[in-house]
């Protein structure tokens, strides 16, 4: 842009001049020249704020860098158990035809106990009397706090007051029953028969305890 005054020109081209080209008189703030040249840098500041003060925290943070950055994982999808890579499905293990059969004499019974640190809980037997207590399935599974670490993460379960056995979310029995029969199912009655008086857990069916120092949510379905 530009303007004639006689034979002079008035040249306003977006310089560093207050007025045309030749005027001198520099703006007060900024001028034409580079602020940088290339290949330079400028300074600059970094403040690192510590987001991770507990061990519960730190691993969520983990989540971020190497150790949790290529997990490989192991989940139920649609109708199959799948080990996926990031976007790939490397192994899958098809569920589509698993079902509980239901019979003339089936039932079934949903459960759910919050479980206190350091304590147990007996299992209820539920009415199961047609096949003598016993049942084809059991499916426990766990809900742990957020902040719980690995070693947190898990239940004891005792069967028949034999032996102490550890599952982790989730936990899954099957078995076969016959009407009016023991047999090759998963025997829930508590063996208290001959227990008078007492009132702590008892010897027989399903045992579940918390060694941890937190709560836990524990949903059991059982059915024969």
């Amino acid at each position: 842009m530009s303007s004639v005054t006689g034979d002079s020109f008035e040249i306003f081209g977006g310089g560093s001049s207050a007025g045309g080209t030749g005027s001198g008189t520099l703006f007060g703030v900024g001028s034409s020249v580079k602020g940088l040249y290339p290949g330079q840098t400028g300074d600059f500041k970094t403040d690192y704020t510590l987001i991770a003060n507990t061990p519960g925290s730190m691993r969520r943070v983990n989540l971020t860098f190497t150790n949790y950055n290529d997990p490989k994982e192991v989940r139920l999808f649609n109708t199959s158990l799948n080990v996926t890579y990031h976007a790939a499905t490397e192994e899958k293990l098809d569920l589509s035809e698993y079902f509980h059969p239901l019979q003339s004499f089936s039932g079934y019974q949903r459960q759910t106990f919050v479980i206190a640190p350091d304590t147990s809980i007996n299992l209820d037997p539920g009415d199961f009397d047609t096949t003598l207590g016993e049942v084809s399935l059991l499916l426990a599974k766990a809900e742990y706090y957020a902040d719980a670490t690995d070693d947190q993460r898990l239940l004891y379960w005792h069967y028949n007051g034999i032996r102490r056995y550890v599952m982790g979310d989730m936990m899954m029995l099957t078995g076969q029953v016959k009407e009016d029969a023991s047999w090759k199912g998963w025997e829930v009655r508590a063996d208290v028969e001959n227990q008078v008086g007492y009132t702590g857990a008892a010897t027989g069916g399903f045992v579940f305890s918390n060694p941890t120092e937190y709560s836990v949510k524990l949903t059991i379905l059982t059915a024969n």
